[in-house]
Parts: C-alpha cells; structure tokens; sequence
C-alpha cells in the first residue's frame, strides 16, 4: 500500500477548544476596551496604590499620603504581605514604635522565613531602647538569610547599641 494514498484521519476540533478560542477573543477585546477607556480618562474606579508610590512617600516622611496609600492598599488587600509590612515601617518610622512592634510581632511569628519583617521588627524595638529583644530578632532574620550585608551591618549597629 502506497503511503501517499492513505488518507489521513481528520480531527475535528472539539467544542471545548472552540469555546476557549471565543473566551480569550472575548478577553482580547475587553482589554482592548478597558485600555482605550483608560488612556482617554473614563475609568472612574479608584486604583490601588503602587507600593512604590508608598515607599517614596514614606522616604519624603509624608506621614499622611503614605498613611492613605497604606490603608487603602490594606482595603483592598487586607492580607498583602508588602503592604503589611510597610504599615509596621509606617508605624515605625512615624513615632509609633511599640504599636509598629505589636503589629510587626504577630507577623513575624507567622512568617519566620521572612527576613525584612524581622529587620524591621528589630528597628521598632531598637527604637523603644529594647536593644536585647532586637538583637535576638535580627539573629532570626539572619537565620533566614545569613548572608544578607543589610542585616549583618545592623546588627553590628544592635551589638554596639547593646555595648558589646
């Protein structure tokens, strides 16, 4: 039998295939929309803020923008580690250590990988003068990261403020 001669078996799409074509063209379109209404100002809805926005704001001590942009990345996202991270900065670095620790504390319980948290939570105690509390924390940040240059240098700083 001549291989040129055999018919080749057809394969029909199936409905599934053909139905997820028109979703993702329905999807194509409604991007399309939603990116000319944008350019052209009439999406009404409020966006969330970047958490760059908010770290810029908190490196100017803008308390209060960065304190809206905060909770309203919170509002939305109520569990954004990010966001919930930088309203412990927040805390911190606007005068209010010891609620930047108890708000910090529970979330480094929780993620005791995370070493920035750690770092951070240190700073708030650091700062209430709790140099003991802080060095212990930087060394589980440091257990998360040993090698990490930020974490080290501070906790340099922690065991000069400690007087060792």
């Amino acid at each position: 039998m001549n291989v040129c001669n055999q018919r080749q078996p057809k394969f029909k799409p199936s409905i599934l295939g053909v139905a997820d074509r028109i979703r993702h063209m329905s999807r194509i379109r409604s991007l399309f929309v939603l990116l000319a209404l944008a350019t052209t100002g009439f999406v009404a809805h409020a966006q969330t803020p970047s958490l760059d926005a908010a770290r810029d704001a908190l490196s100017r001590r803008d308390w209060p923008a960065s304190q809206r942009m905060i909770e309203a990345a919170l509002a939305d996202e109520p569990k954004h580690l990010e966001w919930l991270l930088l309203k412990g900065v927040w805390l911190s670095e606007s005068g209010q250590p010891a609620q930047a620790e108890a708000f910090l504390a529970p979330l480094a319980e929780a993620f005791p990988e995370w070493a920035p948290l750690h770092n951070n939570l240190a700073l708030a105690q650091a700062k209430q003068q709790r140099y003991e509390a802080a060095f212990h924390t930087m060394q589980r940040a440091l257990m998360a990261r040993p090698h990490d240059p930020l974490l080290l240098e501070n906790l340099k700083r922690l065991e000069s403020l400690r007087g060792w």
